[in-house]
């Protein structure tokens, strides 16, 4: 795993992983949710949010990373997905995109 880029947007912590340990290698997006968002430690599959395969993850620590708090997140993993296609812009779009959502809840 490689953390490709972390930034912030709109006071979510957001991170870009490319997986490289499979072949084919693909990326995935997470954000951190603090503790008084009101989807805090709710499982990804009942989260109303729409992103790139919808969200696939959710736990208080992202992947191997020494990163806690509540992550969200989806993957680029799906039939068709290359990591040509679905480019690190692309998953830090799509980063924002599910933070603006976030900020509707």
């Amino acid at each position: 795993m490689i953390i490709e880029h972390v930034f912030t947007y709109e006071g979510y912590k957001c991170c870009v992983v490319l997986q490289d340990a499979y072949v084919p290698e693909y990326r995935c997006g997470y954000v951190m949710l603090n503790s008084s968002h009101p989807y805090y430690e709710t499982d990804y599959s009942v989260i109303p949010v729409q992103c790139h395969g919808g969200l696939t993850y959710s736990d208080h620590k992202l992947l191997d990373s020494d990163y806690y708090g509540w992550w969200i997140g989806f993957d680029c993993a799906h039939a068709g997905d290359t990591v040509d296609k679905c480019t690190l812009g692309y998953c830090i779009n799509q980063c924002k995109t599910i933070v603006d959502q976030l900020q509707e809840a």
